[in-house]
């Protein structure tokens, strides 16, 4: 992982001290970040091995900023593998954030909901995966040791971060609770066959992101919150990403409220 090395030592030159925390927000909840008033930012495509995105308009950044006196680094949205890349390209920014620091990591992402477990605009805290993208960002020879090559995934989503979200989440009257998420290559959308058998699965929810972040943050020694904004139902026609786009941005404000209250609550742990 030599080029994820060189990416963390153009980085940490630049930052102020060593960050603690990682988020990686969902593409449009990046509002979050404006409420700071100091903080740097780096675009993807000046960061050594950073891949710009594929997708027209989408510009990536990475932001350095004190969140309630955390060092913080947040991600305004991720690479897909749908757009093209390989895993370790997709997964390559959220090793480098776990490399400068951050052991404790925040993902988020918009979901389909599958089962009756939710509502839409509800979050999701990930209990648990499947991953059906038929490939993984751990293959290869990453690391030697058989302990990170062969990486146990039983406790992928850590409990006690879990479990205090659902308490901020209770507070704050957000429509919450944890589930299984899937994650698919994409990047089209499930037929009614499929969601039938999502269902058959134990399936809360289905996306085209976050699990192969999630594998390679835990590889690197990281633990890590999951959230899902379920924005669309799952094997119905007329599903469009413009509409999942504009369901996740009239979450925003909730997930954005929600992490100031989260944020300073797990500050000893970090």
């Amino acid at each position: 992982m030599a080029l994820v090395n060189e990416s963390v030592t153009w980085i940490a030159d630049k930052l102020p001290t060593k960050p603690k925390l990682g988020i990686i927000l969902r593409q449009n909840l990046e509002y979050w970040i404006e409420g700071f008033q100091e903080k740097q930012r780096f675009p993807f495509d000046e960061i050594p091995h950073f891949q710009p995105s594929q997708i027209p308009g989408r510009k990536l950044n990475l932001y350095f900023v004190n969140a309630f006196g955390i060092p913080t680094l947040v991600y305004n949205g991720r690479l897909h593998f749908y757009e093209g890349f390989t895993m370790h390209e997709v997964t390559h920014p959220v090793r480098t954030m776990v490399r400068l620091g951050a052991k404790t990591v925040i993902i988020t992402n918009a979901a389909g909901l599958v089962s009756n477990s939710g509502k839409l605009g509800s979050f999701m805290f990930l209990a648990d995966h499947i991953n059906l993208m038929g490939t993984s960002p751990l293959r290869g020879l990453i690391y030697h040791d058989s302990k990170r090559r062969f990486l146990s995934m039983v406790d992928a989503y850590d409990a006690d971060l879990r479990r205090e979200a659902m308490k901020v989440a209770d507070e704050l009257s957000i429509p919450a609770f944890e589930g299984v998420y899937c994650a698919v290559a994409g990047p089209a959308f499930e037929t009614p066959t499929e969601t039938k058998f999502l269902r058959l699965l134990g399936v809360d929810a289905v996306g085209m992101s976050t699990v192969p972040d999630v594998q390679a943050a835990r590889q690197e020694g990281a633990e890590v919150l999951a959230i899902s904004l379920l924005t669309n139902l799952v094997g119905i026609a007329g599903v469009q990403d413009e509409e999942v786009s504009r369901i996740a941005a009239k979450i925003a404000p909730q997930l954005a409220k929600f992490l100031d209250t989260y944020i300073p609550r797990i500050r000893e742990r970090l």
